[in-house]
């Protein structure tokens, strides 16, 4: 028992993901079974999208799929008997032959509101499950119920969940189903400076007038801190040169912006930025 959840928040880039990674990279495997699941803007509608991309990321792929993904089935519980079919169309839903049966269903009906709490109960009594759900403000309604199962009376279950989320897009439901709520706040001027200049020290020509725009325009942000750093850095190795920078106002006005120039000096990446954009 004595699970707990940990909602993390705040603005984009300000490093919720890179935190939650951060604990979970330095977990050791013999006495944690750690589970990351993330969630998309572009798949809200997609019931149970979060496990058909854990499970692919497990690499349940032919020619052992059956074998691998069977065997994960079974370890959830006698309550999952006979819904291989769904879970296989999770993994593969542009594949033929995928059609559920009225008994998988009907098993699926009573069980995957509780599948996050089976596959803790999985790990077993010798090691502690972590649970890592990514960007929950976007989960769809079916995995969101389910999240909410697990963390109801979270505290007789032995799991550690671990949530990511954007300032104030999170639902009331996770924020008081949580045990501890963790908002992170923008980078103090001396930390934003350090981290400018710990990236630029190998550079002569940096001038602390640069630092200082890249500060300003970032306001704390470690994600646009660093792009912009980067993004000047590299319009210093092209052919014009660090002359050319007698003033900060090569600096891109957002992140977005920042991230288009350093597409654009890139050879033929063009085409493919704009492909992306295109497709969504």
């Amino acid at each position: 028992g004595r699970g707990r959840a940990i909602l993390i928040s705040g603005e984009p880039g300000i490093g919720n993901s890179r935190l939650a990674h951060e604990f979970v990279n330095g977990l050791h495997g013999a006495t944690t079974d750690v589970h990351v699941f993330e969630a998309s803007p572009l798949q809200v509608d997609t019931a149970y999208f979060p496990i058909g991309d854990y499970l692919r990321r497990r690499c349940f792929e032919a020619p052992s799929l059956e074998r691998d993904l069977g065997q994960w089935v079974d370890d959830l519980g006698p309550i999952f008997a006979g819904s291989l079919a769904f879970f296989r169309g999770l993994v593969a839903p542009d594949a033929q032959g995928q059609d559920t049966s009225q008994t998988e269903m009907d098993a699926l009906a009573k069980g995957m509101p509780d599948i996050f709490k089976r596959l803790a109960q999985a790990s077993g009594a010798q090691k502690i499950a972590v649970l890592l759900f990514e960007d929950v403000q976007w989960l769809d309604p079916t995995t969101l119920n389910a999240l909410i199962k697990l963390l109801t009376n979270i505290d007789k279950r032995r799991v550690l969940v671990l949530m990511t989320a954007r300032k104030g897009e999170v639902t009331a439901d996770i924020e008081d189903l949580s045990s501890e709520n963790l908002e992170l706040a923008p980078l103090l001027e001396i930390d934003s400076r350090h981290l400018v200049e710990s990236l630029a020290s190998e550079l002569d020509f940096w001038r602390n007038d640069y630092t200082n725009a890249i500060l300003a325009r970032a306001e704390g942000n470690p994600l646009i801190l660093e792009e912009l750093a980067a993004n000047l850095r590299e319009l210093t190795s092209q052919d014009t040169g660090a002359a050319s920078l007698e003033t900060p106002l090569a600096l891109s006005a957002s992140l977005e912006e920042t991230i288009i120039a350093r597409f654009d000096r890139l050879p033929d990446a063009r085409p493919f930025h704009q492909c992306a954009a295109i497709i969504g």
